[in-house]
């Protein structure tokens, strides 16, 4: 019963205030994740069709209806035991769908011009099988975006925080991979008839900002989530390649099929930010 009631709580800040109400109760470095996912929207050409495999509590649905109502064909959002969003929102005015399904069964949607996969397939055994279901319901001009922990950055910290880099053996909720390095990736790309167009670090972190997380997280206090994001909006750390150092938490990655991968690199480089694109990230993992 709390429990309905908070959401219901949430949900009522969320129309009232907007974007503005989740900067002081979500976690900054999902604010970077949405700010990447959501930015792709203005690098395609025309409106898009978008979908949103995992879509948690419908944080990039708010972040499109807020800088790209007008870019939006459709958006369908896809998880678990997310019948409460409808509800929540049902004042955004793009057209929108929120579907209650598992990642990993056999869904089958259309056709996307640009598909959301945020901190996703980490969570995931069979990910090769998730990744390509993604990449077949990807359009002719379509554009994968997804997100995951950057293994090397787990690695390092799991060697100072014990139990930071522990996974499950079993899909029980958690990480059943510590995460991935972009080579990985841009093999499960490869099997798929798309490439890798962009790659960068979101989430940058030093030992002592992780520690002063894990205790704060450790003791339940939430509310300091405010002060973390603070430190985020006065600085807003420039995303760089995770080829660069083992500093940032989250490895973004955008694909395109091959045929489409030169038009979409003219919009990354047209300085979009979008980061490197393929050839600079294979430049850089040869220089390791």
């Amino acid at each position: 019963m709390l429990e309905n009631i908070a959401r219901r709580i949430d949900s009522f800040l969320i129309h009232r205030v907007g974007l503005s109400y989740t900067l002081a109760t979500r976690d900054w470095m999902i604010h970077e994740r949405m700010q990447y996912l959501s930015g792709w929207v203005a690098r395609l050409p025309g409106k898009v069709r978008v979908l949103d495999a995992g879509c948690g509590s419908g944080l990039s649905l708010l972040y499109i209806y807020k800088y790209y109502p007008d870019r939006i064909k459709e958006y369908v959002g896809i998880d678990l035991r997310i019948k409460h969003l409808r509800d929540r929102y049902r004042f955004v005015g793009v057209p929108h769908r929120l579907l209650d399904m598992e990642l990993d069964s056999n869904w089958e949607l259309g056709w996307f011009d640009l598909i959301f996969c945020s901190e996703v397939i980490e969570h995931v055994i069979e990910d090769e099988s998730l990744f390509s279901r993604l990449c077949a319901h990807l359009s002719g001009r379509g554009v994968l975006v997804l997100t995951t922990p950057y293994k090397a950055f787990v690695t390092r910290f799991g060697q100072v925080l014990p139990g930071f880099d522990a996974v499950s053996a079993m899909q029980d909720g958690g990480h059943v991979r510590r995460g991935y390095e972009p080579a990985e990736l841009e093999r499960f790309g490869k099997s798929n008839g798309v490439e890798s167009v962009d790659c960068r670090g979101l989430g940058r972190m030093s030992i002592r900002q992780l520690r002063k997380r894990h205790v704060i997280m450790k003791n339940g206090e939430y509310l300091n989530t405010p002060r973390f994001n603070l430190g985020w909006l006065l600085k807003r750390n420039a995303a760089v390649s995770p080829q660069c150092g083992d500093e940032y938490w989250t490895l973004a990655m955008a694909f395109a099929k091959e045929r489409q991968c030169e038009a979409v690199n003219h919009f990354v480089d047209e300085g979009s930010g979008a980061g490197l694109t393929r050839d600079e990230v294979h430049k850089n993992e040869a220089g390791r």
